[in-house]
């Protein structure tokens, strides 16, 4: 149950950056941000789903 809280916060995470890509301000630190926020979101992504994705060195 609580599993699915989390498949739903991934969810919201996800559409807020998708939505944010779509209509925000394209600056340079907005971009770095978003990059960034790519790999958190790939990250926690793994986590929710026990996903290895990366090297453990990564």
């Amino acid at each position: 149950m609580v599993e699915i809280f989390w498949y739903v916060y991934l969810g919201l995470v996800g559409t807020a950056a998708i939505g944010i890509l779509i209509k925000g301000e394209k600056t340079l630190f907005y971009i770095v941000d978003f990059i960034i926020s790519i790999f958190t979101w790939l990250g926690f992504f793994g986590y929710v789903t026990h996903t290895i994705m990366f090297t453990p060195l990564v």
